[in-house]
């Protein structure tokens, strides 16, 4: 993915993206550091996810590991919201 990136491929970037997002079970397939880079965006800026109107398209194995993480930097309330 990130040659397709480095050499502006864009359809072939937004496929691998796709791909990964729709792999369901990160750990078994290998993607468990790209999961844990993806969740540490999260946490530092969590209203990309939040205030997303997608945000509900997200499978709920994704949202609950993002919901046990103490460190978000955002309120509970606004999460719940």
């Amino acid at each position: 993915m990130l040659a397709a990136d480095e050499f502006e491929l864009e359809e072939l970037t937004d496929k691998l993206g796709t791909l990964i997002i729709e792999t369901k079970d990160c750990y078994r397939n290998g993607f468990k550091k790209l999961k844990n880079f993806c969740n540490d965006i999260v946490v530092k800026y969590p209203k990309l996810i939040f205030d997303s109107s997608d945000s509900t398209s997200l499978g709920d194995s994704s949202i609950a590991s993002l919901l046990k993480r103490d460190d978000l930097q955002i309120e509970e309330i606004k999460i719940w919201d």
